[in-house]
């Protein structure tokens, strides 16, 4: 991520997921919710409550403030063959089917 090449998302993926759940009201017993604010910045969690919540108000301004670090194809590439805003829509209709 970044300067760096092979990287394992999977920690961060999560922290996304189980993210998402909790602003919707779900929680799981068996993950350690410190680690999101371990894992994800407050401008990434305000980005992912920002796209779960209010994705009308979305700006091209709060996508480029968010993960600054991260190249471009980074925010855009495929994790698990979804962009990351695919990611968050799908759990955020997960988590209102719970």
């Amino acid at each position: 991520m970044g300067r760096n090449k092979d990287i394992d998302t999977t920690a961060f993926r999560h922290a996304i997921w189980h993210y998402v759940h909790c602003i919707f009201g779900v929680r799981h017993d068996d993950y350690n919710y410190s680690v999101i604010n371990d894992l994800l910045e407050k401008n990434v969690r305000s980005f992912v409550k920002l796209i779960s919540c209010f994705p009308e108000n979305a700006t091209h301004k709060d996508y480029r403030h968010f993960m600054t670090e991260f190249m471009q194809s980074e925010k855009v590439s495929n994790v698990n063959r979804k962009t990351l805003n695919f990611l968050i829509y799908d759990v955020a209709g997960v988590s209102c089917l719970c």
